[in-house]
């Protein structure tokens, strides 16, 4: 059955630090490819919109079971909050949030 397997309490939280966060994605039973990032309004999940300004989502890719997503700030101040996103691949998704401290 495939899945994707969550480090340490679900949802997913990384707090900014030196202007990044990383979330080490690992998935069971899914073959390589990309990781998709959706953000959303709130903790419901249930309305989509775009990224927080100024930050930037790298390392998309699935392979071998494993990939890592890094969050980082493009330069520009994220505004301080917590925002929601989910991780989807291979049909499965994991939710997640990113804690951005003032």
């Amino acid at each position: 059955m495939p899945e994707i397997i969550r480090p340490g309490i679900a949802p997913w939280t990384a707090a900014k630090t030196d202007d990044s966060a990383t979330f080490t994605v690992s998935a069971k039973n899914i073959a390589d490819g990309t990781v998709k990032v959706t953000w959303y309004t709130d903790n419901t999940y249930a309305n989509t919109t775009t990224a927080p300004a100024n930050l930037t989502v790298s390392g998309n890719n699935l392979a071998s079971g494993t990939a890592t997503i890094t969050m980082t700030e493009n330069g520009t101040t994220v505004t301080a909050g917590t925002y929601y996103f989910t991780i989807s691949v291979g049909g499965m998704t994991a939710r997640g949030t990113l804690q951005v401290d003032a």
